[in-house]
């Protein structure tokens, strides 16, 4: 049998290698990173699994310290993969997996840009996900969490034009301020609360005593951590740098971003306030009360967008809230005694985590598959696609119906726990669950207009596009069976999702479940209406097959033979956003005073962040990480 500390450890020793590809040149350089991150992405697979069937607990001691708890820490790696690790581990290899093998192909189309950059951060990006999920120490998530955005933003900045720079500038600088807030939580939790000891366990027993008698300190401390990691997670208002990135980025990194790097605020947010906070209600409604606001922000947003990456960054904002509404929605009902609603809430939210990052990572790799074949991302400009391009197609329209939330795919099985949890409760999550229940039809509107407008309706000009590499393709459409058999097939996530919460002790039962194909509701609701609703939606389009209708023009001319405003992206819900258009004024005029409020800190503090974002500089500091990393690896197999 492998000894633990050598299955954690040979996932970091591929990414390290994989990362030593900015040696070779250009294209070759991120075609072989590609290549053995992927390899790199299926050890974790293996150990995702390892580490839910039993926690593994390792130590890595860089130097035998004594006396400062603070300073032991520093030198010694603690790292721990419990269920709710082995979950975001599982996804990351999953993911990842599927983004390194579509690079390969996708990094061709590319003639220029910082290729060695690219196959050197990249691995990097991954590794430091992977070890900011396994750390089981505040100071080492913090080094984690920092080289994860420095990392991150370089494969962000590959293409190297005005628009990756500045997208690549934008995150960093957004996530970094926000970063430094939470360095504010986190020492002082560490100071006043842990007594300078910064082991989970510690912290977590400490802050549960602490909150009890210190709640004005303890909600001060939640709002603090709530800034810092949603800021990464996508939170509103603190979600700006999104659409900057993502179109900034090339395809499989965007799924990358997306996909994954937001979970990271998505991961620690959970740890920190299903594990590090005692169950309060309070807490929950603050977390509740911002996931409600990102899902209208997002969603809103995303309704105005003619770019496809642009209007795709909007939707994981809005995704990001569905999220964290049942999470604090689940925190709040277990705080007021609704435990039955209150657990379903947690796997609800979990859940919709592991389905997010199915549907948008594919959503973001047909986009690419669009880009790749037409070279634009303007939905006013494409169309017709579906029948040069049927595999992205099928794959786009997938996606489309997961995150709409059409049954039996995976997006209607978690988002119908979200509704299932929050609408009987009476109380204030109710109306909360009333405005996402809402918003989900314009979740559906706005993916309409993804789908139609690329694959459907006529091109504004006429294209010769051909469908993507088989390696491309074949990534889609093993994403696209995800959403499939996590939507037909629940059982397997439910109860994944049921122990990770159960081994941190929240009072949850699989038994207290009812679970078809399709469809997942707690064992106090009916399910005969939800039947009924499938039904209509799985039989109308067979009736209409079977009916048959007459065309008596072309649809996207509305039944006219004279081209209209519809047959633009522009033109879909022209009247919806004008009659929305306070909000968009008054969106724009908030979005018009962050930037001059940034404007006016980035000039405060421009030597400091010309500095930190020097290129030289931070590749130095990554150097500088690699050799420590290494040591780490050597010290630990050898001990």
């Amino acid at each position: 049998m492998i000894p633990e500390n050598y299955i954690v450890t040979i996932p970091i020793v591929l990414f390290i290698v994989a990362s030593l590809a900015i040696v070779l040149k250009k294209e070759t350089s991120v075609k072989v990173s590609s290549i053995i991150s992927a390899i790199g992405s299926s050890t974790l697979i293996l150990v995702s699994f390892i580490g839910f069937m039993h926690d593994i607990d390792v130590k890595y001691v860089i130097w035998d310290a004594n006396g400062s708890s603070i300073l032991s820490s520093l030198c010694t790696v603690h790292i721990h993969i419990d269920k709710l690790s082995s979950i975001f581990v599982g996804l990351t290899g999953i993911i990842t997996l599927l983004a390194s093998v579509y690079a390969i192909k996708y990094i061709e189309k590319h003639k220029s840009g910082y290729y060695r950059l690219l196959s050197f951060s990249y691995p990097l990006t991954v590794l430091t996900m992977y070890l900011l999920f396994v750390s089981w120490d505040l100071l080492w998530l913090l080094i984690f969490w920092e080289l994860l955005t420095l990392f991150s933003q370089f494969i962000v900045v590959f293409k190297g034009d005005k628009e990756a720079i500045s997208g690549a500038y934008q995150y960093f600088t957004i996530t970094k301020a926000c970063a430094d807030v939470l360095v504010i939580a986190l020492v002082t939790l560490i100071i006043i609360v842990t007594g300078l000891k910064t082991s989970y366990d510690d912290v977590s027993l400490a802050l549960w005593a602490y909150f009890s008698g210190n709640k004005a300190i303890g909600y001060l401390l939640a709002i603090l951590a709530l800034v810092g990691f949603g800021a990464k997670a996508g939170l509103a208002p603190f979600h700006t740098w999104l659409p900057k990135a993502h179109p900034a980025a090339p395809t499989h990194i965007s799924a990358i971003l997306s996909g994954l790097i937001v979970k990271t605020g998505v991961y620690a947010l959970m740890r920190t306030f299903l594990v590090f906070f005692p169950t309060d209600a309070t807490i929950g409604l603050i977390v509740a009360s911002f996931g409600v606001l990102t899902i209208i922000v997002g969603n809103m947003r995303a309704l105005a967008q003619d770019d496809s990456k642009r209007l795709l960054a909007y939707s994981t904002i809005g995704q990001i809230g569905y999220i964290l509404l049942p999470m604090g929605a689940g925190i709040y009902l277990m705080g007021i005694g609704q435990t039955l609603l209150g657990g379903f809430a947690l796997v609800a939210s979990l859940y919709h985590t592991i389905n997010h990052a199915f549907f948008k990572s594919l959503l973001f790799l047909t986009s690419g598959s669009i880009l790749y074949a037409t070279g634009s991302r303007d939905l006013n400009i494409i169309g017709g696609l579906s029948k040069q391009m049927p595999y992205t197609a099928f794959a786009a329209l997938i996606g489309a119906l997961s995150i709409a939330g059409v049954p039996p795919l995976n997006g209607f099985v978690s988002k119908w726990m979200i509704y299932s949890s929050l609408l009987p409760s009476a109380t204030v999550i109710s109306l909360f669950g009333i405005i996402a229940l809402a918003m989900s039809a314009v979740t559906a509107a706005y993916i309409m207009k993804f789908f139609t407008a690329a694959f459907l309706k006529p091109p504004k000009v006429k294209l010769d596009v051909n469908e993507v590499p088989g390696l491309m393709s074949a990534t889609q459409i093993i994403a696209a069976a995800f959403c499939i058999l996590l939507g037909v097939y629940p059982n397997f996530i439910v109860k994944v999702c049921s122990d990770a919460l159960i081994s941190l002790g929240y009072p949850i039962s699989y038994e207290s479940f009812k679970i078809l194909p399709g469809v997942v509701l707690p064992n106090t609701a009916a399910f005969m209406p939800i039947l009924v609703l499938m039904a209509v939606f799985l039989l109308a389009p067979l009736l209409g097959l079977a009916v048959g209708v007459d065309r008596i023009d072309n649809t996207w001319t509305t039944g006219y033979p004279r081209p209209t405003s519809a047959m633009t992206s522009f033109g879909y819900y022209k009247d919806l956003r004008e009659g929305f258009s306070e909000y968009y004024s008054i969106s724009k005029e908030l979005l018009a005073f962050a930037r001059r409020l940034s404007s006016a800190i980035l000039r405060m503090s421009s030597s400091y962040e010309d500095v930190s974002y020097d290129l030289n500089t931070m590749l130095y500091g990554a150097a500088v990480f690699l050799v420590i990393g290494i040591f780490v690896i050597l010290w630990g197999v050898i001990s």
